[in-house]
């Protein structure tokens, strides 16, 4: 008995520290790809003009509205079945990514004179022609390296999940020296896809192989078609506003609204990949076992408050100053633009949490509820715009569908009685980041600088929210047999 016990625990702690290790690197990869892919777009912005960033943005929004239209979820699939590591599943897979690289390719060819001219940018149609090839080049993707992650492999997929990134900001700069206009960006879109491609082959252990096993294909398609609606939506989300401004306006407006949306985006990207690295797996299984779930939800909650409410903290005071120092002077009518994106990214970081309890309990569709709910939020703005009011309509439109998803996404979770989270904190957490929020508002409105009683409620809230966060966690690591000072 003692004997098992002996070897239990050292098997035990180099478990732990494996995941911490893994989840470790993973957050590392996260963290890198946000940096770098930050540096380029300030590296764009700064080398060429607003109206060729606008461009450039309409020429991404494109490619992205094919992809992520048509997302098969290659690595997800080798990950998520059971027969996902065999040699004839990954070659089904490598099948249908060629065809679907293939098939946006054509799609894109042909649909970029239509495209091209929503923009308003039917002169420019060669450069949608080209970036047609990067779906193509993408096709020929080796799925080996998600494969490896199935025996906790990590450092493949994070190689190749990497290195494109750091590759094409290091040459992002001398294509600006060389094109200093739109054409810049057709590093982004080739090159990119060129090198993951390339990658992924350098760091496969196995050959690669294609086959048409109708079975393994019908199965893989059943899979994807949920992903394909889904990544539609994720398309209306993530780059429907562009799409809408680019519409509606000059890609001078489209230039720097993309700018201070995708700089202000980011940390809450950047944080959804991280808490899925490190939380989503130790979440499902305490859910699995019923161990420790509402302790982990309570941090999970408490954590998001204080990240959002010190994001709002820190764009209000600082982001203004920041983002004219990064970017230019010439970005500077986004600074308008910037107090509402922040409140609706602050709302986003709030998302976190819901759509971790979704994915962590098997409840998927709560997810794809709120971003259908979100996505539905464009049509406010194309009808706000229509009607002659400003661009500022856009990201309030934005504010209204984060809003209506996270509601959303609460409600339609079903959690057994036992596991709901009713903590007497939370109800005014939640009263007091929305009082914060709304003076965030009336001091947007009726333009109050420096905003005093804004900043004085999300100091209070942070403050608060780091309380209980640090609280919670010193809870959760005496749940799991750690000293307080671990």
């Amino acid at each position: 008995m003692s004997i098992g016990v002996s070897i239990r625990e050292p098997v035990a702690k180099f478990l732990s520290n494996k995941f911490i290790y893994n989840g470790a690197l993973l957050s590392i990869g996260v963290a890198l790809v946000a940096v770098f892919t930050f540096v380029r777009s300030l590296v764009l912005a700064r080398g060429i003009s607003l109206e060729d960033f606008g461009i450039a943005t309409a020429l991404l929004t494109s490619m992205s509205l094919v992809q992520m239209a048509t997302a098969i979820a290659g690595e997800k699939q080798v990950l998520q079945d059971e027969d996902g590591g065999t040699d004839q599943f990954l070659a089904a897979v490598h099948t249908l990514a060629v065809i679907r690289g293939l098939f946006c390719g054509v799609l894109m060819f042909f649909a970029s004179g239509p495209i091209s001219s929503f923009f308003g940018l039917s002169d420019v149609l060669w450069a949608f022609q080209v970036v047609a090839l990067g779906p193509v080049i993408a096709g020929f993707t080796h799925y080996d390296y998600s494969a490896m992650q199935r025996q906790s492999n990590h450092k493949a997929a994070i190689f190749v999940s990497t290195m494109p990134d750091v590759l094409v900001t290091m040459l992002t700069l001398p294509a600006v020296v060389i094109w200093p206009d739109y054409r810049a960006i057709f590093l982004a879109c080739l090159g990119w896809p060129l090198i993951r491609c390339v990658l992924s082959h350098t760091t496969s252990q196995r050959p690669y192989r294609l086959s048409m096993n109708s079975t393994l294909v019908v199965k893989l398609l059943k899979f994807s078609w949920p992903l394909m609606l889904s990544g539609l939506l994720l398309f209306l989300v993530f780059h429907g506003d562009r799409a809408v401004v680019g519409h509606y306006f000059s890609m001078y407006e489209l230039g720097f609204f993309s700018l201070v949306l995708t700089a202000f985006l980011l940390p809450s990207q950047l944080l959804h990949k991280v808490y899925d690295s490190l939380f989503l797996s130790p979440l499902s299984k305490a859910f699995q076992q019923r161990d420790r779930f509402e302790s982990q939800q309570f941090l999970i909650w408490y954590s998001v408050f204080a990240l959002s409410t010190a994001y709002v903290l820190f764009s209000i005071l600082l982001g203004p100053w920041l983002f004219i120092f990064l970017f230019g002077e010439k970005y500077a009518p986004g600074l308008n633009l910037l107090p509402w994106i922040v409140l609706m990214v602050s709302v986003r970081i709030l998302r976190i949490a819901t759509s971790m309890l979704a994915l962590a309990t098997a409840q998927p569709y709560c997810e794809l509820y709120a971003n259908l709910v979100r996505a539905s939020a464009l049509p406010i703005a194309i009808i706000g715009l229509a009607m002659g009011y400003p661009i500022e309509c856009v990201p309030i439109a934005g504010i209204i569908g984060e809003l209506l998803a996270l509601f959303v996404g609460l409600v339609s979770l079903n959690l057994p009685e036992s596991r709901v989270v009713k903590p007497p904190a939370i109800p005014g957490m939640i009263m007091l980041w929305l009082t914060s929020m709304v003076f965030i508002t009336a001091e947007i409105v009726i333009d109050i600088n420096p905003p005093y009683v804004s900043v004085t409620l999300a100091a209070v809230l942070l403050i608060t929210m780091i309380f209980f966060s640090i609280k919670q966690y010193s809870k959760f690591t005496i749940e799991r047999g750690f000293p307080n000072n671990v």
